[in-house]
């Protein structure tokens, strides 16, 4: 009986399995679809890597399409010419040319040029740790070193060496299958037929800011692209915050290497120590109200057009127009006056510098150290006739979070700017007092001018205005801007201009501000006998100074929020601010706080000088 049955069932298997075969066999010969052997034959020369670089799903999906669909044969980047002639000796077409390409690696920050912020003990992935605060390290934009690259390449072309990703260059094959995964998309694919120089810096932030999270990274001082005589290299906006960085047409670039031997990055400009230190304000009353602070880069610049000369400088035509300028009057000159807490655009000033001392016209450039260093690149020769004046600087935020700032407080009262608005960012409050008292804000002025103003100027002040209270944070400036070379008392220009602040003199009145005047050549020192003149002026020692300007001495320190603010701000704009400010709004009105009750107790006879006995008693008994 058991027999039996097993042997029935082994019959119904075998039935059913003869009648699936028929069917099988019949629905072959039915639905049968003609193949092309062509498709067979491509599929077989292809390099087989399923790389994508073609635009196809794989190796297959693209043999059919140039079969079916009459794509073209030269797109298997990793096969190159040899896999195109095949192909086309298959197709019986002519394989025409085809250009082999490369993978690049646009970062430069190794182990030794940059740092971490945080250790990572996770999934070795760069996808795992950009998800974590934009990454581990100091530049946000750089290569994360932690492999996806080397995992996606089918060639073993690619590897980590010295924390950022190295291409070998024999075994690449252009597939474009590593720049596909880099998350922080610092590898290009680029064409071998001509090594064209390449930007190997993907850093968006401000100078200063860039040079404080790599030694290697890209000021973004723009001398590059005045440098290069065919146009090819042109300065961008990029992303949501706006930091411009150079760009490379590589159908224009001659390979002339020019931009490499201007970059004051590859190649760093001689620093000099200061000679002297002088504080010092304009004697003519006129210029000393106009100017941001005891009017001596005013002053100077004044001496040197009376001569004959002319000055070169930031301008603001507008919040939208921010740019260096060419000045043959002092009445022109005097649009020059005035912080500007922004970046400004040097435009084509580099050429015409150069165009007016080889007509031996005296030249004074007036600007950050960054670009002073830029313009002897530039240069590449020393000229008796050129002063170069540099204002100490902070960092500097991107002229889009200036006009983002502008145009949403313009917003916030139903209005819109006509884009002739200029920006001044500090007043002074009040000249009846013993120190400088000065008012930080985004103020926003017509340039024509109008009665009343269609913004409220508390929205303007520091503290209230996004802009202006970042920026005072150092919050917004370019990452190399936190690593810059120049924050140091050697500086690159002939003379330094400054506020002197923690002047501890007495010459000088300090109700309108008091200018630091530091030479570092014997050219600087002409200067400023040149203006001795028309200056009230008192030598100080040059450790008082820079003992009262901590851009002398250091960097802009990086604030915690940074990270944040740049991965926040092109979601959510200037919404991103409220929170990462209000740590320092609280902390910076308890200081205030505290300095005005001393200040308060200081001006009450016997009880200051009770509590400051009582103080030093209590602590000599605890000491």
């Amino acid at each position: 009986m058991d027999m039996q049955m097993i042997l029935m069932a082994v019959v119904l298997v075998t039935v059913i399995g003869l009648i699936g075969a028929v069917i099988l066999v019949v629905a072959s010969i039915v639905m049968y679809v003609p193949v092309d052997e062509r498709v067979e034959q491509i599929t077989g020369v292809l390099a087989g890597a399923n790389c994508g670089a073609c635009g196809c799903a794989g190796c297959a999906d693209y043999a059919k399409s140039i079969v079916e669909e009459g794509n073209g044969i030269n797109k298997c980047i990793p096969g190159g010419a040899k896999t195109a002639a095949a192909i086309a000796e298959i197709m019986g077409v002519e394989a025409g040319s085809m250009v082999p390409m490369k993978a690049v690696v646009a970062c430069s920050g190794t182990c030794e040029k940059t740092s971490k912020r945080y250790t990572f003990e996770g999934i070795s992935s760069c996808q795992a740790v950009k998800g974590l605060y934009g990454g581990d390290g100091a530049c946000a934009y750089g290569c994360l070193g932690y492999g996806d690259c080397t995992r996606a390449c089918a060639f073993d072309a690619i590897h980590i060496v010295d924390g950022i990703a190295k291409v070998d260059r024999e075994k690449c094959t252009g597939c474009g299958a590593c720049a596909a995964v880099c998350p922080n998309h610092v590898i290009e694919v680029v064409p071998e037929h001509k090594r064209k120089p390449v930007v190997l810096c993907q850093n968006k932030d401000k100078g200063a800011q860039t040079r404080k999270a790599c030694t290697a990274g890209c000021i973004g001082c723009m001398k590059c692209a005045k440098a290069c005589p065919k146009q090819a290299i042109s300065m961008v906006e990029i992303g949501a915050i706006g930091y411009v960085h150079p760009r490379i047409d590589a159908s224009k670039c001659i390979d002339c290497k020019l931009c490499q031997k201007v970059c004051p990055v590859v190649n760093p400009v001689e620093k000099h120590a200061p000679l002297q230190a002088f504080a010092a304000i304009c004697s003519e009353a006129e210029v000393l109200d106009k100017s941001a602070s005891g009017g001596a880069a005013s002053t100077m610049a004044r001496a040197i057009i009376e001569q004959g000369g002319v000055v070169y400088g930031c301008r603001m035509r507008s919040y939208t127009d921010i740019a260096h300028e060419r000045f043959a009057t002092v009445e022109d000159m005097c649009a020059m006056r005035g912080s500007k807490y922004v970046q400004s655009s040097i435009g084509t000033t580099f050429r015409q510098v150069k165009t007016d001392l080889n007509a031996g016209l005296v030249v004074l450039f007036t600007g950050t150290a960054c670009q002073i260093a830029g313009l002897r690149n530039y240069l590449r020769r020393s000229y008796d006739n050129l002063y170069c004046l540099d204002l100490v600087c902070h960092g500097v935020p991107s002229q889009k979070l200036l006009r983002d700032n502008v145009e949403s407080m313009f917003r916030k009262k139903g209005l819109r700017p006509d884009g002739t608005e200029r920006v001044t960012f500090r007043r002074i409050h009040s000249t009846q007092t013993s120190n400088l008292d000065l008012r930080y804000g985004t103020f926003v002025e017509s340039a024509i001018p109008a009665p009343g103003s269609p913004l409220p100027e508390a929205a303007q002040r520091f503290l209230r205005n996004t802009y202006i209270t970042a920026f005072m944070y150092g919050l917004t400036f370019r990452d190399n801007c936190y690593h810059c070379p120049y924050a140091c008392a050697a500086r690159t220009a002939d003379v330094t201009v400054a506020d002197f602040w923690g002047y501890q003199g007495t010459a000088i009145p300090r109700g309108k501000g008091v200018s630091l005047i530091m030479p570092s050549t014997a050219k600087g020192q002409r200067l400023v006998e040149m203006v001795r003149p028309h200056m009230l002026m008192e030598e100080r020692t040059v450790a008082e100074a820079v003992d009262g300007n901590g851009q002398l001495k250091r960097p802009s320190t990086c604030p915690p929020e940074r990270a944040a603010f740049v991965s926040g701000y092109a979601r959510q704009g200037e919404a991103v601010f409220a929170p990462l400010l209000r740590g320092y709004k609280w902390g910076y009105r308890l200081k205030r706080m505290r300095v005005n009750a001393i200040s308060a107790i200081r001006r009450i006879p016997v009880v200051y000088p009770l509590l400051k006995y009582l103080y030093k008693r209590i602590k000599h008994r605890v000491g």
